[in-house]
């Protein structure tokens, strides 16, 4: 089911308020009036779309999310293939789309961003690569993967994402290849 195109106007309009107030407010002081301000809309349609600036907060961050799992569900390499070739520049791409939010988020001291980021692709790819959780070995194998691939790109973004897609992406494929 696709949504319609006015709706997730709004809703793009609504979330990139937030991640604009997020860089210089704290999440717990951004108010419903500032963010409808910012996105041009009336308290009424963001009523339509969300409860309060938690539930904006909330949604935002599992569309974001939603977004990298959705590529790598799609890209991640079969059980018998090293390559990640496809996986991380589709990867970067989105993170590329959607860089102001990412950039925001892994900067912003008032967010759980990052603690919700790791946790969601460390069981992600615990599931994609059929591995036990509860053996400790492959769960922080795969813990110590993850978070290097999210302080690479962290580091990436937090640099001016200098480094072109290409590049950035052939430097996690290399990670990724060698460990």
């Amino acid at each position: 089911m696709t949504t319609d195109r006015r709706i997730k106007r709004t809703r793009d309009a609504l979330s990139n308020a937030l991640i604009t107030l997020i860089k210089t407010t704290p999440l717990k002081k951004i108010s419903i009036q500032s963010v409808v301000d910012i996105a041009d809309v009336s308290r009424s349609t963001f009523y339509v779309h969300f409860d309060d600036v938690f539930d904006l907060y909330e949604q935002t961050i599992n569309e974001l999310l939603a977004g990298l799992a959705d590529r790598m569900d799609a890209d991640y390499p079969g059980p018998q293939e090293n390559n990640f070739a496809v996986l991380t520049k589709d990867f970067i791409a989105y993170i590329e789309a959607h860089k102001e939010a990412f950039v925001t988020l892994t900067r912003a001291q008032n967010t759980d961003f990052l603690n919700r980021f790791t946790p969601f692709f460390v069981e992600k790819v615990l599931t994609l690569e059929r591995l036990d959780r509860n053996n400790p070995s492959e769960y922080y194998g795969v813990t110590y993967s993850v978070t290097g691939t999210i302080g690479v790109i962290t580091q990436w973004l937090h640099n001016g994402a200098q480094t072109e897609n290409p590049d950035i992406s052939n430097i996690l494929q290399n990670i990724f290849e060698q460990y």
